[in-house]
């Protein structure tokens, strides 16, 4: 997503040149669409905020993964600016969403004495998909960079619904 917002947005920017990525028409707007997304980003930290009085963060998590991926969907299927926009925006409040929730987690699941080395061995597998993803941009339609998106959102989504299960059967145990 990082590497392919901006052309997507590019090429059907109104006022644009059609059927081509006019970056000249998008320069102007372009500073007020990253502050745009960057607010929606603490939006999103407050809807977590919210979210947590409600449900827990585990099955919050589901949700955050599932509007991500449905998000991302967007760009596929609409030529629209505005509507995929919009769906940037909403991506950037799940990736906002997302800090708190995953901060949580790892406050709750993992022994603080271990938490570094932990989180250290995971950034190895993060950092392959992170140049992976990076690399597709180069290499694929911008359509298809937003279809694995939207895979590993989904796949984020069904492995959160197992690590749900696993936690409420552990709290079950231990009531």
């Amino acid at each position: 997503f990082v590497i392919v917002w901006v052309p997507t947005l590019a090429g059907m920017v109104p006022g644009g040149k059609p059927g081509e990525k006019d970056y000249a028409a998008f320069a102007p707007g372009q500073g007020w669409i990253f502050t745009a997304m960057m607010v929606c980003i603490s939006i999103g930290a407050e809807v977590f905020a919210g979210m947590l009085k409600v449900m827990e963060v585990e099955q919050g998590c589901v949700g955050i993964f599932g509007v991500a991926a449905l998000s991302m969907l967007v760009p596929i299927v609409s030529s629209d600016f505005n509507v995929v926009l919009s769906a940037f925006l909403v991506l950037e409040a799940c990736v906002g969403a997302s800090f708190g929730a995953m901060a949580t987690m790892r406050s709750q699941m993992l022994p603080d004495a271990l938490q570094a080395s932990i989180m250290n061995i995971f950034r190895v597998p993060l950092n392959i998909l992170v140049v992976t993803g990076a690399r597709l941009g180069d290499i694929l339609a911008p359509a298809h960079v937003f279809a694995v998106t939207v895979s590993w959102f989904a796949l984020a989504a069904v492995l959160q619904v197992l690590l749900a299960r696993l936690s409420m059967q552990r709290k079950a145990k231990m009531a």
